[in-house]
C-alpha cells in the first residue's frame, strides 16, 4: 500500500468512530481524506472509518472539523469508552515516537546510584 505525504506506517492506526448530527458524512470523509496525516477515511452509515497516523493528526483535530459539518463524535455508552481508550492510545503512540532510548547496560538519565 502506498502511503501519503505525512503518513508513516509505524504511527498508522485505523480507527472506527460513531457519529451523532444530521450532516453529510460521505462529503466529511472526502474532506478528511485530504487532511495531512489522513491515509483513508470512509463512511458506512453513521460509522467513520479513519485510518490516519498517530503523530501527525490527533483525535481533538477531527472533533474540530467535524463541527462545520453539523457532526459530532458519538461519547456515550460503549462509544465514549471506547473514543477514550483510541486517546489513550494515539497519546502513547505520540510519546513513543519521541522517546530516546538508552542502552540496557546503563542506568536511565536521570537516575542516580
Amino acid at each position: 500500500m502506498m502511503l501519503k505525504p505525512g503518513v508513516r506506517q509505524p504511527y498508522l492506526v485505523r480507527r472506527r468512530l460513531k457519529l451523532r448530527g444530521k450532516g453529510d458524512c460521505q462529503a466529511l470523509a472526502a474532506a478528511l481524506a485530504e487532511e495531512p496525516g489522513v491515509q483513508e477515511a470512509r463512511c458506512e452509515g453513521e460509522r467513520l472509518w479513519l485510518a490516519y497516523d498517530a503523530v501527525n493528526f490527533q483525535l481533538e483535530r477531527l472533533a474540530e472539523l467535524l463541527t462545520p459539518w453539523d457532526l459530532a463524535l458519538a461519547d456515550k455508552g460503549w462509544a465514549g469508552l471506547r473514543l477514550g481508550y483510541y486517546r489513550f492510545l494515539d497519546q502513547n503512540i505520540r510519546d513513543n515516537a519521541t522517546h530516546e532510548p538508552w542502552c540496557c547496560h546503563r542506568l536511565p538519565p536521570g537516575i542516580k546510584k
